[in-house]
């Protein structure tokens, strides 16, 4: 987050906790101002010139004029703006589908977001986070302006609070994750109670990763709902399948609450396990941002006969990885790197923290990344191409996100590897940091998808396929 940018926000946050002190505590007082007007016209009057005539003279008139005006006290115009600022970023319209601000539940009230000074720079880093739906980026264009499903769709796509999508609720309402973070073995949707009407919904609130009271600075308790369950549900088989690469991830201290919804609702295991694949890609889609999943390197499709490795140093390093690298000093912008308007990587916020143990050279770890990533770029283009030459299979960005020539829904899949192929691509597409959460697996997936695409055997030919970035990306990989 750009704190330049953020500033003013962090100054209307401050006035927001304070205001409110700051009247009650003076006593009423009023100001007399004293404003001064020069006013010019003209004067017209008759005068007699040496007796014997007369003359019509125009003269111009000054005058001073003063006027005292008694005002109110300055702070209740202060106030007002505050009050204004507040609710139109703490109210969202129930008649919208749209997010004007965010809800407050009885059950907190304000200590549910506010717990002294110290959360001013907190609370507007979380404005310009995805977790807080870009919240105040939009309102610092256009006050009166709402999140939209295309700023936030995690928050806006859909109504989550309603029983047609309580599969959701665990990650795309406060309520839910709350009660899932606080106890999973007993977590029952059916008991999540929204004090939301009409279209409210919810963003990813304070008190949903933090307990209330115990938010107080500087050392905020957090839920904590132990080693992560990762709710697999496509097929339910799936964890069975995959108990023990899950078992061997561990605790992970406060990242148990990111790996809860950032490691996707299926894998490549639920493609493996299918009895029947003639249907649309939405059967079997990871879900989206699924970092967890490469970080511990078990959600891709993998192929017979090849071995993958597992979790990486990014992984294992530090009790908590997540917040290693998206929460340096605390920071709740979630941001790991900065990127320009060419998105090019210009700097990595936990390198002091976190990367420079390992990484001496600042600018060359942000040169390799930027390398890296435009190669993992180029691989998943050339993943895509081969689709669309080889087997008329068009991905585009909305769901079911697979297509033939006609734009129509493609369900004719010829085998499981193929299906598994556009799995890897989509499930990559919709997780942009893979070549860095874990290099080594990431690379090896791509490479056997390649290797199977570009002539249905595996048959370590994807350096006569791909070139450039992309070719600069694998070699070295099998």
């Amino acid at each position: 987050m750009d704190v330049g940018k953020a500033f003013p926000w962090i100054l209307l946050v401050l006035v927001v906790i304070i205001a409110g002190a700051v009247v009650a505590t003076q006593k009423p007082q009023e100001i007399t101002v004293t404003q001064t007007k020069t006013v010019t016209q003209p004067v017209t009057t008759t005068q007699t010139v040496e007796k014997t005539a007369t003359a019509t003279v125009t003269q111009t008139l000054t005058q001073t004029l003063t006027q005292t005006v008694t005002l109110g006290r300055p702070e209740e115009e202060v106030l007002g703006e505050v009050i204004r600022f507040a609710l139109l970023t703490h109210q969202d319209n129930p008649n919208t589908p749209e997010v004007e601000g965010i809800n407050v539940i009885p059950a907190y009230g304000c200590v549910g977001c506010h717990f002294g000074k110290g959360s001013a720079p907190i609370l507007a880093q979380w404005g310009f986070s995805g977790h807080g739906g870009y919240l105040l980026e939009i309102k610092e264009k256009n006050l009166t302006a709402a999140i939209t499903s295309s700023d936030a769709a995690g928050w806006v796509y859909y109504d989550f609070k309603a029983t047609a999508r309580a599969a959701c609720q665990v990650c795309h309402t406060s309520t839910g994750f709350k009660n899932f973070a606080d106890n999973p073995s007993a977590y029952n949707p059916a008991n999540n109670t929204f004090y939301l009407i009409g279209q409210q919904k919810e963003l990813l609130y304070c008190w949903a990763c933090h307990k209330v009271p115990g938010l107080e600075a500087p050392t905020p308790e957090l839920r904590n709902p132990g080693q992560t369950p990762f709710t697999y549900v496509f097929p339910a088989n799936q964890v069975a399948q995959l108990k023990p690469i899950i078992d061997s991830i561990g605790d992970k201290g406060a990242s148990n609450l990111c790996l809860t919804c950032h490691s996707g609702r299926s894998t490549g295991v639920g493609i493996k396990l299918a009895t029947n694949i003639t249907t649309s890609f939405g059967t079997f889609n990871s879900h989206y941002l699924v970092a967890g999943g490469t970080l511990f390197g078990f959600i891709a499709y993998e192929y017979e006969g090849r071995t993958y490795s597992r979790q990486t140093i990014h992984g294992t390093f530090t009790d908590s990885p997540c917040t290693a690298c998206h929460m340096p000093n605390k920071s709740h912008t979630f941001e790991a790197v900065i990127t320009n308007a060419t998105g090019a990587i210009t700097d990595i916020t936990a390198y002091e923290t976190t990367c420079k143990s390992c990484h001496g050279d600042k600018q060359a770890l942000i040169n390799l990344v930027n390398q890296r990533k435009i190669g993992y770029e180029e691989s998943l283009k050339a993943i895509q191409k081969l689709l669309e030459e080889k087997y008329g299979i068009y991905w585009k960005p909305s769901y079911p996100y697979f297509y033939d020539a006609q734009n129509r829904t493609f369900t004719a899949w010829p085998n499981k590897d193929v299906l598994g192929a556009a799995f890897n691509l989509n499930m990559f597409l919709h997780e942009p940091g893979a070549y860095i959460h874990n290099p080594r697996y990431t690379k090896q997936v791509i490479y056997d998808t390649i290797d199977y695409l570009d002539d249905g055997q595996l048959n370590k030919s994807v350096l006569n396929t791909v070139s450039g970035a992309a070719a600069d990306f694998l070699r070295g990989v099998r």
